[in-house]
Order: structure tokens, then sequence, then C-alpha cells
């Protein structure tokens, strides 16, 4: 984001750490995030491919940002996305540090994480106590359910 969006920010009055809702108005489709920093051109903002994706947008088009307060999370429940999330030894410290790359959890979001050298997703089929959550300095329990392929 660009530095004029720290400048409202705080001349509104608005708590640090900060969340916004992007929405793909051309789709239809809403995620949440946090800012890594305010650097960017002014009338830019710079959004991981994963986010692009789970809204469904493209390389310059515009998306709508909207601050947002997020409870903190305390559960999320997975579906992991391929048979490679069976090779994960133990899945809930793996996913623990894969959670520490975010900062907000949105239910049907897809997230990515590297393990052993190979890219592991997982969607986010639940969270709580809303449908966006913040997740930072957070103890999340995590539950499992089975992907389509073991069912």
């Amino acid at each position: 984001m660009p530095p004029s969006a720290l400048m409202k920010l705080t001349g509104l009055h608005i708590e640090n750490p900060y969340f916004f809702q992007l929405t793909n108005e051309a789709t239809g489709k809403s995620t949440h995030g946090g800012v890594l920093e305010f650097v960017a051109e002014e009338g830019r903002v710079y959004v991981p491919r994963w986010m692009m994706a789970s809204l469904g947008a493209s390389e310059g088009q515009l998306i709508r940002i909207a601050n947002k307060i997020l409870p903190r999370g305390t559960f999320v429940k997975i579906e992991p996305q391929s048979v490679d999330f069976l090779e994960i030894s133990d899945p809930k410290a793996v996913l623990e540090r894969a959670f520490r790359n975010y900062s907000t959890l949105t239910i049907g979001d897809i997230i990515s994480f590297e393990y052993l050298g190979k890219q592991r997703d997982v969607k986010l089929l639940e969270v709580k106590p809303a449908d966006a959550v913040n997740i930072l300095d957070t103890d999340l329990e995590v539950d499992f359910r089975a992907a389509r392929w073991l069912r």
C-alpha cells in the first residue's frame, strides 16, 4: 500500500494492526489480509498471488479495499488439496509454522506453504469466531477434514 494509506489510517485513529477486506466486485469474491509495508506507489497495492487467485483477479485489475476489524481467531478447519499432504509427519506443527506467514484467515481461501521442498495447499473450510479472523499472536485449534480424494 502507498504511504498515503498509512497517513489516512492514522488520521482516522484506527488502531494497529491494520486488516483489510479485499473484494473483486467483478467476481463478488473477497478475502482479508494485513499489510507488510506502506511503500507502494500512489494508487497501487501489491497483493500476493494466492490472494489474487482467491479473488479471481488478474494483474492490474481494480479491487475494492476496506479497513476491517477482525476478531482474534480460535479455530480453523482445513481440507488438504492433494495427496502430498499425507507425507507430513506432524501436520499440526507444520501448519502452526505455516500460519506464521499469514495475518488473517478467511473461509474459502486456499493457502500454500512449503514442506520438504514441495508446495502444499489447504482450503480453509471453517474459522471461528467469524468468517474471517486475525491470527497474529494466537494459538489456533486446528481440525482436519478428509480430502475429497480420501473419502
